[in-house]
């Protein structure tokens, strides 16, 4: 129940920044706290209503259901222990660290989206004490627009950022910083953002959209087919993405991430590449 208040109010991000921040533990709790308590009762002179689901994440139907006199309820006194949240928040952060290797790699990436950059920048912060030669990098849908370059102002963990589509940037930026003959200097891989010398946060240019998206390689899932999909107290539903577009046909939501991470251009694959992946 806690899990899915805080997960369906998109109120993960806050809680993890309560262990980024631990001096403003008390406002993030309240803020969480007045966030994650709904009344289903509908706002009085407004018409939406709160509920753990959002407006946006629920049918018309159960709309209706929820304005209803018949459900209608009384808010409920707080249950969250937000204490106990932060132990295991923590607890998870810990897990995730110790299961991998980390010395076996030259760089580290890491891809985020909704409610992953906070606890993303705490394992960042881990892997810069422990290993802070090795060049740390960001990519995925929230590096977008104006985030990445407010991302590395405040956060000096990250030393480079993909932003926009990541096959090419991201095969360019790995061989760059790896050394591998032939590769390009770090100024001339688009895509990127990239401190210099003096600290300064470089824009290399946008990528140019991949046009025909065939061309891709199948993803490679076996790596996550090694970890084990059963948990010590509960089993863990194994799901992987199947992509067979991008960005948006519609395309005139200004405000959707997927027509600002892709420019508005829609693209698809094939009918026959899609079936060959699945």
């Amino acid at each position: 129940d806690t899990y899915m208040r805080i997960f369906e109010s998109y109120m993960g991000e806050p809680c993890f920044a309560a262990l980024l921040y631990p001096e403003r533990r008390e406002q993030i709790e309240a803020a969480i706290r007045e966030t994650v308590d709904f009344d289903l009762d509908k706002v009085s002179g407004a018409e939406s209503f709160k509920h753990p689901q959002l407006n946006s994440n629920i049918s018309h139907a159960e709309r209706e259901q929820l304005l209803s006199k018949e459900s209608r309820v009384k808010s409920q006194p707080n249950r969250l222990d937000f204490a106990r949240l932060l132990d295991s928040l923590e607890h998870f952060l810990d897990d995730v660290y110790s299961a991998v290797r980390w010395d076996q790699y030259k760089v580290f990436a890491f891809t985020t989206s909704h409610q992953q950059f906070i606890p993303t920048i705490l394992i960042c912060k881990r892997l810069k004490h422990d290993y802070p030669d090795v060049p740390i990098f960001l990519g995925g849908a929230l590096m977008t627009r104006n985030i990445p370059r407010a991302a590395m102002e405040l956060f000096d963990v990250i030393d480079y950022i993909v932003s926009g589509e990541g096959e090419i940037s991201d095969s360019e930026l790995l061989a760059t910083l790896t050394a591998v003959q032939g590769s390009l200097p770090i100024a001339d891989v688009k895509g990127v953002y990239w401190r210099d010398k003096t600290g300064a946060i470089i824009w290399n240019g946008k990528r140019e959209l991949i046009e025909d998206l065939d061309h891709l390689p199948i993803p490679d899932y076996e790596d996550f087919f090694l970890h084990p999909l059963k948990g010590k107290r509960h089993s863990v539903f194994p799901k992987i993405t199947l992509e067979a577009s991008r960005a948006c046909i519609w395309g005139k939501c200004v405000y959707c991430n997927l027509n600002l991470q892709w420019d508005g251009r829609y693209r698809r694959k094939s009918h026959k590449r899609v079936l060959d992946e699945i």
